[in-house]
């Protein structure tokens, strides 16, 4: 009887902890529409299963840059930058962040590689690994999550904030609790002037110049969508909806050769976070639940291309999930590089003749 009592209390002390105990955390109330169908340009393949790999470089290799001369270069959970080029067998390492390097980008001259660093914020490297941290403050307060970036012309350079709250490693917390925190921001590295042009987004991501130069594109992973800012004539400080209703969380993106926009997706939606968005209540409760039991990426290879218009013209799955959480994927020709946060080396991808 008493073993039944002991029990009993401790299954009503856990309950009561679920739903009672306060976090001290916002959840907002979030309203989204159903999932798209996989049909059409949606319709899943086998195209990414047995991945091809560069061989392994380290945890969790997010982005990665290639030069015109086709050297790669990466960055790992530990803080070191990788590069291999075409006639490399093994990764060299080029310098060390101290932090968590997650986007990768050159400017158009290729002498400086920029980094987002999650810890560090903006930086940048030659590529003899000389390393020069850029900004890490906005009025006197940490960056936070420093995510991805596109660099321009003249030293302009748009990069995202994911979340103010939470680490690197934290991201499937920040999106579960869902406080919008995320901004896009430009900095220009000769006038060190940095200008926020997109805030309170729930959880700011990959980032891209459109190839006009007209617009960037910032993914907005907890609402999947892509958001669009105008940088020319009227349309200047305009914020519009490029795309939304995804059909997973949107991380990375970049054009290919064609003008398609490819849009990394570390997972499908999960249809456990998709019934709790509008109920803040329960989705308080399921924070406080063992990891093993919250609201998880699928393993599940998925990349889509976009056209000019937001709307997904192809897809590519890879459902086997030998090689998951893919978070960026660059085009060379008819080859996809592509990244993930959580595997050891560089995925690849080559179209069929």
């Amino acid at each position: 009887m008493r073993v039944r009592y002991i029990v009993l209390l401790l299954a009503l002390g856990s309950l009561a902890y679920l739903l009672l105990w306060p976090t001290g955390l916002n959840f907002p109330k979030h309203s989204f529409e159903k999932p798209p169908p996989l049909s059409g340009a949606l319709l899943p393949n086998t195209a990414l299963n047995d991945l091809a790999t560069l061989g392994t470089v380290g945890d969790g290799p997010e982005d990665l840059a290639i030069t015109s001369d086709g050297t790669i270069y990466t960055g790992i959970a530990n803080g070191t930058l990788y590069k291999k080029s075409p006639s490399d067998k093994d990764w060299q390492a080029i310098t060390l962040t101290y932090g968590r390097p997650l986007g990768l980008a050159f400017d158009p001259t290729e002498r400086w590689l920029y980094i987002a660093d999650a810890m560090n914020g903006l930086m940048r490297t030659d590529k003899q690994g000389h390393l020069e941290r850029l900004i890490d403050s906005l009025d006197g307060k940490d960056l936070g999550l420093v995510d991805d970036l596109a660099v321009a012309d003249g030293g302009i350079v748009y990069f995202t904030t994911a979340t103010t709250e939470w680490g690197w490693d934290e991201a499937n917390d920040a999106i579960l609790v869902g406080n919008p925190t995320g901004k896009l921001m430009r900095y220009n590295v000769r006038t060190k002037q940095l200008d926020v042009l997109i805030d309170d987004m729930f959880f700011a991501n990959g980032v891209a110049l459109t190839p006009d130069g007209q617009a960037v594109l910032v993914a907005e992973t907890g609402s999947y969508s892509i958001k669009r800012y105008g940088l020319i004539g009227r349309d200047s400080g305009r914020v519009s909806t490029f795309a939304k209703n995804l059909p997973g969380f949107p991380d990375g993106l970049n054009y290919d050769a064609d003008g398609k926009l490819w849009v990394s997706l570390p997972s499908p939606r999960i249809a456990m976070a998709e019934r709790l968005s509008d109920q803040p209540f329960w989705r308080q409760a399921a924070y406080k639940l063992p990891e093993q039991f919250k609201p998880r990426p699928e393993r599940y290879g998925f990349l889509i291309a976009l056209n000019a218009d937001g709307q997904v013209v192809e897809s590519l799955h890879g459902p086997d999930g030998k090689y998951a959480l893919m978070t960026n994927v660059v085009w060379r020709s008819d080859t996809a590089y592509i990244g993930s946060l959580m595997e050891r080396s560089i995925g690849v991808y080559t179209r069929s003749l």
